[in-house]
């Protein structure tokens, strides 16, 4: 990748909008990037980076914190670049997120950070992260491993060549990715920490166990007890299968002792029982006395009242006829109650009809009576009507149609509405036809009429021979007096004869019971079972405690026994990790301190060593030669990573601390530049068209000067710009094509190209 054309507008010192055209500088070579301290001149590397990347070249400066303090408001603040790659052109083009100007109105708005990367056929990239990733697909390089090749910063890489294992080991961990051996180191170590965690937690359970174990012995002094004592004290639990073999001559014990009371309360609920035999039959003796008195007294009293019971039964009993004959009597009175009651509603029923039509009847010869008045009025003004008709017609002379006379003195006169025949004619048909449903219905109110007396006749009849409710009640109250007063006696009769059966039966029971009772002492049997009973009591309660031991023991026994193998496993597996993990992670004691990742990053560093002394022994006129340290220092710190260097004027090793100021440079630039050789080396052969040095030269003598330019351009072969950023007056003698700086005392700084 080689820069064409760099255009920077508002971007860090940079007020306006600044071209440089890089091809002025060729295809290869040195050039000289200078200026005043704080000029610019490592922003035109910064302006590189970030129109690749978005970010600037240096962590101070975000890509929030680039545009120009010296800008003007409405400056647009962004970096484009036109780059050569692969002999193709690209075009990228970015802007960081700033302030500006509203399109409308007053005040600021953001402008969002934005990217465009155009490639050679057309085709248009957008968008900040897209970019990026295309940027860094073509290149082949990611912004740390770009800055790494491409920067040769002197400073920074001073460092790297003092640095100690641990700081150089971070290093190495982000350009090489060894990341991932060391998250194998800090997994390991997670993993034994746990898997130690697995056999203290199997410990604890062990103990907690062996704690649990119960013993018999009260002056503790039993083996079990005295063992998990000293597993405590000693914090292992070795002692575990001693521990084991005691408890399970424990659990024997008790389970023989276990056997032998069982034995003895056989024994004991034999004699106990025999007692209470005897003591359950003298009880039952002296209940069955007592019965006997009681029965006794019972049958007395009921001797003497079941005669009269007996007698008041009996004659209720004889008046079964007349109960039966008042039965069928009360029976019939309801039936021709029942009787009444349907005719007097059918005579009810009878007498709403005639109500109802004589209603109608009523109704319809009121309104014939004035629809026939009607009629009448109508008829007289029809005929008068005719007469004035004729009236009209008659000729004083002419004889009178009617009554013949020729002289006609008054004629009648025409009335003023007279109707026509058509209305007499449908007056007298509406006139029939009600005189037509007066008669019907005056036939109905008649056959009514008819019904109403016939059921009232009936209902009379029945009325004169029926029975009152009030008698009917009286009957069935005296019925019912006369079927409870029998039911009593019965039952009375009945239960005293119960009675007597009973108590008959359980006195001839009780008389053959006391018959076989013994004579017995019931205090001495009493004080026997008292004394058994406590003996059971205590031996039972000697039982439930060996069986809980026994429970309790058995149950930790089995547990023990798992979890020791577990522990023992958890321990196995915890020493085979431990012993990875201390490898991995430089623990083992009386050996270097060199990690897994350090020993692989070791591979790393000696061959960047090989190729910085490719540079180093030309820049050192063959003196010196990068070496590194084999051995360490001491075993307390970490080492793999530390440099020697070689003096091969007096033939010492030595360590690079103790280098001239001139001599630190030429090897921090001779590493600095193996280190990007073997990124590229690492990164698929990939070769920048374009390199860049940042200052560090002021420090050497002319010789050192001379060795040092020597091995920049070596960097130069096979087409490739070198850009030395230093503000060095030697350098600007030593090298013609220059990119000159210049910090204006006001409106920010400015560039010219001298080629």
């Amino acid at each position: 990748m080689r820069p064409l054309k760099l255009i920077m507008s508002a971007f860090g010192p940079y007020a306006g909008q600044t071209e440089i055209d890089m091809e002025q500088l060729g295809q290869k070579g040195l050039y000289l990037i200078t200026g005043d301290t704080g000029a610019g001149k490592t922003t035109v590397f910064d302006a590189i980076v970030f129109a690749l990347y978005g970010e600037a070249s240096g962590s101070l400066r975000e890509s929030s914190m680039l545009r120009s303090k010296y800008a003007k408001t409405g400056t647009p603040t962004f970096v484009e670049m036109t780059f050569l790659y692969g002999g193709k052109i690209y075009v990228v083009r970015r802007n960081p997120e700033y302030q500006r100007p509203k399109d409308r109105g007053e005040g600021l708005t953001t402008q969002k950070a934005d990217a465009q990367l155009t490639y050679p056929d057309g085709k248009v990239v957008t968008k900040v992260k897209d970019v990026t990733l295309a940027v860094t697909e073509l290149i082949g390089l990611n912004r740390s491993q770009f800055m790494r090749i491409s920067m040769i910063a002197q400073g920074d890489f001073q460092n790297l060549l003092m640095a100690k294992t641990e700081e150089r080991g971070k290093i190495f961990r982000e350009i090489f990715h060894t990341k991932p051996y060391y998250n194998l180191q800090e997994k390991l170590k997670t993993d034994a920490a746990a898997k130690r965690g697995d056999y203290e937690e199997e410990r604890r359970s062990i103990l907690q166990l062996m704690e649990g174990v119960r013993t018999e012995d009260k002056d503790g002094q039993n083996v079990c007890l005295m063992l998990t004592e000293q597993a405590k004290r000693s914090g292992s639990v070795e002692n575990v299968p001693e521990f084991l073999k005691a408890l399970s001559g424990q659990i024997d014990g008790d389970t023989g002792s276990q056997s032998r009371i069982e034995n003895r309360l056989m024994l004991l609920e034999e004699e106990l029982a025999q007692i209470n035999r005897k003591l359950g039959a003298y009880e039952a003796a002296k209940r069955a006395a007592v019965q006997m008195q009681r029965a006794k007294e019972a049958i007395a009293v009921q001797e003497k009242k079941l005669p009269v019971l007996k007698e008041v039964y009996d004659n209720l009993q004889k008046q079964k006829p007349q109960r039966e004959a008042l039965a069928i009597e009360i029976d019939r009175d309801e039936k021709r109650l029942d009787e009444e009651k349907t005719v007097g509603n059918t005579m009810n029923r009878a007498k709403e009809a005639l109500e109802k039509i004589q209603a109608e009847y009523c109704s319809f010869a009121e309104k014939m009576q004035e629809k026939r008045r009607d009629y009448q009025q109508i008829e007289r003004l029809f005929l008068d009507a005719q007469a004035g008709l004729l009236a009209q017609r008659l000729k004083e002379g002419e004889q009178c149609p009617v009554c013949g006379s020729t002289c006609h003195p008054k004629s009648a006169e025409m009335p003023e509405k007279a109707p026509s025949e058509n209305e007499l004619r449908r007056e007298k048909a509406s006139l029939d036809q009600l005189e037509a449903h007066t008669v019907l219905l005056s036939g109905r109110a008649g056959e009514a009429k008819a019904k109403f007396e016939a059921a009232s006749s009936e209902w009379k009849k029945l009325n004169e021979n029926m029975i009152r409710p009030e008698e009917l009640r009286a009957k069935k109250q005296r019925k019912l007096q006369m079927e409870q007063e029998f039911s009593s006696a019965r039952d009375d009769y009945e239960k005293c004869a119960g009675i007597l059966d009973r108590n008959r039966t359980l006195l001839e029971s009780l008389e053959g019971q006391h018959r076989e009772t013994v004579d017995i002492d019931e205090e001495q049997l009493q004080l026997q079972r008292a004394d058994l009973t406590d003996r059971k009591k205590s031996l039972q309660e000697e039982k439930e405690q060996a069986r809980l031991r026994l429970q309790v023991n058995c149950r930790a026994a089995r547990a023990i026994e798992q979890k020791f193998a577990a522990a023992k496993k958890a321990e196995q597996d915890y020493v085979k990790i431990k012993a990875l993990s201390d490898t991995a992670n430089a623990a083992v004691r009386g050996k270097d301190r060199v990690t897994l990742e350090t020993y692989v990053q070791m591979t790393y560093f000696e061959r960047i060593i090989s190729r910085a002394n490719l540079r180093f022994m030309v820049m050192s006129a063959g003196q010196y030669e990068l070496k590194r340290k084999e051995e360490a220092s001491n075993k307390t710190s970490q080492s793999g990573l530390e440099l020697d260097v070689i003096d091969h004027y007096n033939g010492t090793i030595r360590s690079v601390k103790t280098l001239s100021g001139g001599e630190t440079f030429q090897a921090s630039l001779s590493l600095a530049l193996g280190l990007s050789d073997e990124i590229q080396s690492q990164a698929g052969g990939i070769r920048l068209d374009t390199m860049f040095v940042d200052e560090g030269f002021g420090t050497l003598d002319e010789e050192a000067l001379n060795q040092a330019m020597k091995a920049l351009q070596g960097l130069t072969e096979g087409n490739r710009l070198v850009g030395i950023i230093s503000h060095v007056g030697e350098l600007k003698e030593r090298i013609d094509r220059q990119i000159i700086v210049r910090k204006e005392r006001s409106g920010g700084s400015t560039v010219s190209i001298e080629a």
